[in-house]
């Protein structure tokens, strides 16, 4: 693979800053899920979907700018890369949504829900994700000969074996292929497997004694009449919150 040195930079910053750091925010969700904080969760699990989302638009040299922590408007910047092919289904595409409407909640300055089977879904999103957060587009020299080699990378993604052995993909120098690899005691390794029907060195037909840890909250400002408008004048609301009030 031939590479100049400013794609080589871009790359190393996907894999270092975005990739690897969304696999521990990963892990670190699934582990805070087991707490039942549930808000910290959900905003934990939006960090790690945005930084590999962004980690793919810099794998394939576009601008990651300008997204903040907008799930669905980087979602569809990575749809815009069509020879990408992206594939996600329905699911993780709802439970993407679901985040963006609940999870930027870091101050309880909105009211937000969840209905329990997140954990689930944040599993399926993140293999689905994942699995393009590496280099797809690039050209090998054969004998001579340029190859490229998208089609070949593409189709290995979308192997039906995979499909029904998730367990099984792996990226290569991926930092949660190192924690599966990890000593059977070691809490990170123990974190990632928990319950989950993607990663693993064994394929899960099955989980049992699973929590179902559903939850609301209504923050004072939505509770109480004129809350807003007093509360306004001690604390910071984000855009999104003043535009609830303030056009009602």
């Amino acid at each position: 693979m031939t590479l100049s040195n400013e794609e080589k930079i871009v790359i190393s910053f996907a894999t270092e800053c975005f990739r690897n750091v969304a696999d521990k925010d990963y892990i670190a969700a699934r582990m805070i899920y087991r707490l039942n904080l549930i808000e910290q969760f959900q905003w934990i699990a939006l960090q790690a979907i945005e930084k590999y989302l962004k980690s793919i638009l810099l794998y394939n040299l576009r601008s990651a700018k300008g997204l903040n922590h907008d799930l669905e408007k980087a979602l569809d910047k990575v749809e815009e890369i069509d020879y990408l092919e992206f594939d996600l289904l329905e699911e993780g595409k709802k439970f993407i949504t679901h985040l963006n409407k609940n999870a930027q909640n870091r101050y309880l300055e909105q009211c937000s829900y969840a209905l329990g089977n997140e954990l689930l879904l944040l599993d399926h999103t993140v293999w689905s994700i994942r699995r393009y957060c590496t280099v797809v587009n690039y050209e090998i020299n054969c004998n001579g000969e340029k190859i490229n080699m998208l089609p070949y990378e593409l189709k290995k993604i979308k192997l039906d074996y995979y499909k029904n052995n998730p367990h099984k993909f792996s990226l290569i120098g991926g930092y949660l292929e190192k924690v599966l690899k990890r000593e059977k005691s070691d809490p990170e390794r123990k974190a990632l497997i928990w319950k989950n029907f993607y990663f693993g060195l064994n394929r899960k037909q099955k989980i049992k004694n699973f929590t179902f840890r559903s939850r609301s909250v209504n923050p004072p400002h939505f509770r109480y009449i004129r809350g807003y408008e007093i509360l306004k004048e001690y604390v910071y609301f984000p855009k999104r919150i003043k535009k609830m009030f303030e056009e009602n």
